[in-house]
Formats: C-alpha cells, sequence, structure tokens
C-alpha cells in the first residue's frame, strides 16, 4: 500500500471551515488537530472491524511522536512538553463556528469546542496523547457523508495559518470543474482565514473585522504564495466589486502540474541516472 495513503484525512465538508469564536488558535495546532482527527478515523476503522462500539467517553490514543510526525517537518523544537501541553490546552478552550466551504450553507455547528477531554500520559517512557470529541463532530468524523481528502504531509508544509485554512477550502474544489471556489462575502474570508475572532464593537455588538484590503495584503496574498510555492495546488484571487467597493471573493484551483521526477521514486531516479551514466561510458569506450 502506498505510505502517502496513511496521510490523508477524509475530514467531512461541514467541517472544513472553523471560524474560532473564543481563543486562538496557531498554526502548528490546526495541523496536529488535523493529524488527531485522522488518528480518530484509522481507530474507528479498526474497532469496527473487532465488533466494538465507540460512545462519547471513549479517548483515542497515539503515541505522541507518531501525531507530531505527520505534521511537524522540525520536532527538535516543537515536541517538548511544555509546546505540546499548549497545542492541546489551545484545543480545548478554543470554540469555533463550523461550516462548508459553501456559504450558503451557513454555520452547520456553532461554537463547538474541538476537543471534549484531553490528557497527556506515559507508558513505559513514551507520551502518549489521549482525546475525546464532541458527539456530533465524533458521528461525523467517523462516518462522513461528505468529506475532503487533506494530505497531512502537503499541509505540514505550511507555516502561516492562512495558508492552512485556504488550502483546505480550496482543495475542495481542485477537481470541480469550474475550477472555483465558491464566492463568499469578504467578511466571510477574512472570518474563514482568521486564527482568532475579530473583537466586538461595544456599541453595536458587530465585529471589527479588519479592512479588507489590509486583510488581503497581510494575511491573502502571503498565503498565497506560501501556497503556490510549497504545496501540490495553484490558487488565485477573484474579487467583485460594488460600487467600486470590493464586496465578495472566490479562489481560482488546480493542480499543480507534476513532472516525471515527482511522480517516480527516488530509487528509480538514482537507477535512471545509473543507466544513463553506463550507457555514456560505454560510448566513450568504443
Amino acid at each position: 500500500m502506498d505510505s502517502k495513503t496513511h496521510c490523508i484525512l477524509q475530514k467531512p465538508t461541514d467541517a472544513i471551515v472553523m471560524m474560532p469564536r473564543t481563543g486562538k488558535l496557531t498554526p502548528v495546532t490546526r495541523k496536529v488537530y488535523n493529524a488527531l482527527l485522522h488518528r480518530t478515523q484509522t481507530e474507528v476503522i479498526v474497532l469496527r472491524e473487532q465488533g466494538r462500539a465507540v460512545d462519547a467517553t471513549y479517548l483515542f490514543s497515539a503515541p505522541l511522536h507518531e501525531v507530531l510526525k505527520q505534521t511537524l517537518r522540525e520536532q527538535s523544537k516543537s515536541d517538548n512538553m511544555t509546546s505540546v501541553k499548549g497545542y492541546f490546552m489551545e484545543m480545548r478552550r478554543t470554540e469555533v463556528d463550523w461550516e462548508a466551504p459553501d456559504a450558503s450553507s451557513g454555520v452547520v455547528w456553532r461554537s463547538m469546542g474541538l476537543l471534549s477531554e484531553a490528557q497527556l500520559e506515559k507508558r513505559d517512557g513514551v507520551i502518549w496523547a489521549l482525546w475525546a470529541l464532541p458527539p456530533t463532530l465524533m458521528a461525523a468524523v467517523s462516518d462522513p457523508k461528505r468529506f475532503t481528502p487533506l494530505d497531512l504531509e502537503e499541509i505540514g508544509k505550511l507555516d502561516r495559518y492562512a495558508a492552512i485554512a485556504l488550502y483546505e477550502i480550496c482543495a475542495r474544489y481542485r477537481d470541480n470543474p469550474t475550477g472555483l471556489t465558491s464566492r463568499n462575502g469578504v467578511e466571510w474570508w477574512t472570518d474563514a482565514l482568521s486564527n482568532a475572532p475579530a473583537s466586538l464593537d461595544p456599541v453595536t455588538g458587530q465585529r471589527n473585522r479588519r479592512e479588507w484590503r489590509k486583510f488581503k495584503r497581510e494575511f491573502v496574498a502571503p498565503a498565497i504564495q506560501e501556497i503556490n510555492r510549497k504545496t501540490d495546488l495553484v490558487i488565485g484571487l477573484l474579487e467583485f466589486k460594488e460600487v467600486r467597493t470590493i464586496k465578495e471573493a472566490q479562489f481560482k484551483v488546480k493542480r499543480k502540474p507534476q513532472t516525471i521526477e515527482s511522480t517516480l521514486p527516488k530509487v528509480a531516479i538514482e537507477l535512471a541516472e545509473l543507466a544513463a551514466a553506463l550507457v555514456q561510458f560505454n560510448y566513450s569506450c568504443k
């Protein structure tokens, strides 16, 4: 079996867009959370094959280093206990509104936590992570009716939170015939790509979102550049004006063309180079 199969998260489409309403998520925490969801799906399959039921009190578990290696390229500074506890505290404290990438769907789950329980414990010298998901989310993750395949290795290449959030949304549309995401208001995109909620105006009670042109310059443009440079997708921004003001936006999405080298195992490339060298040697000896 292709080793990359083990890094594909079938993320429920209704859980692609995570808009924080309390708390704040770092890029690393979002990547680790995806790894936990992937591990949850894997463990559910094993338990079902064993004829075992999974209820809301069940704690999933995995060696911590296995969770981190799926998402972090450099673990030396990121797998210490202080950092790891910080990731889990963020997941416990943060509540988000969950939406599908199509804004017309509206909020699917409102102000739901990422985890209902989280623990770290040492077993025979190895640190294990244990966690439980909120029941509604657990049901969706265990048996997603509509899902988007997310390659955790590709997401692991990204460092900016906005890039991770945007990649997940665009991944939903990579095989769409139109090559376009849904067309949403710029306020929606600002919330969907932000790692913390905008502050509330004490008078109006409305969110004090950053002006789109500034948010685009500081977050969207760098996210696009990072995705296009590091991942398997190429995306571009489309904007739509109404009376000289940009009101809506969407993204063009396509798969990055693969080179022959990228589709071959490393050993195959080395053998090809060796064969070419031998041919050249034989020719020079004639």
